[in-house]
């Protein structure tokens, strides 16, 4: 089926991100390091507020992960979630939250807590048959 070729195309082609303005100039790798990825029978995206700001340095902008926020939206959209949330997270990025997730993810039957690519990977397959099922 053409649409879930092109769906999974897009979200796979995350693993493979390139370029920006001086891409040549600071080899910067603008893959994620932490992601997110949920089916909804919403078109809301209640995600969208877990990744902020860390204002306590006030001359170097440092993000965080807002954890109390994630689980909040975990437990309010429980039941327009479907299948598995797969969050992603690389190594040596923001490893002060892995604890924490492997917490939360531990809280909740439908999360999983993997590597960016994996679970990338894994959130194309469980699309994939969502999208037959539909």
């Amino acid at each position: 089926m053409l649409i879930t070729k092109r769906a999974k195309d897009t979200i796979l082609a995350l693993k493979a991100l390139s370029g920006g303005a001086m891409q040549a100039a600071n080899m910067a790798d603008v893959t994620p390091k932490f992601i997110v990825l949920a089916s909804t029978t919403s078109g809301n995206h209640p995600f969208s507020h877990i990744a902020v700001e860390d204002k306590s340095n006030r001359y170097a902008f440092e993000a965080s992960i807002n954890l109390d926020a994630l689980r909040e939206v975990l437990t309010d959209y429980k039941s327009q979630i479907i299948g598995t949330v797969y969050i992603g997270k690389r190594k040596g990025f923001m490893d002060e939250f892995q604890e924490e997730l492997e917490k939360l993810a531990s809280e909740f039957e439908n999360v999983k807590l993997l590597p960016v690519n994996e679970a990338i990977d894994s959130y194309c397959e469980q699309l994939e048959s969502q999208i037959k099922h539909s």
